[in-house]
């Protein structure tokens, strides 16, 4: 495999896993938006530690 090869294989796995990501965030906004707000602000809260937005 080129290093060319390899890089454009990893430049599609990235926009791969972008994709996936804007997809999920769609997802579960549609999911926080169907709750009440105590559930949607745990999850959210939750969200935010699991991403390192919580110390």
């Amino acid at each position: 495999v080129t290093p060319e090869r390899a890089l454009d294989e990893i430049c599609n796995y990235i926009r791969d896993l972008q994709n996936q990501v804007g997809d999920l965030s769609q997802r579960i906004a549609g999911q926080l938006a169907n709750m009440d707000s105590a559930q949607a602000a745990a999850i959210r809260r939750l969200l935010r530690q699991l991403s390192g937005g919580d110390s």
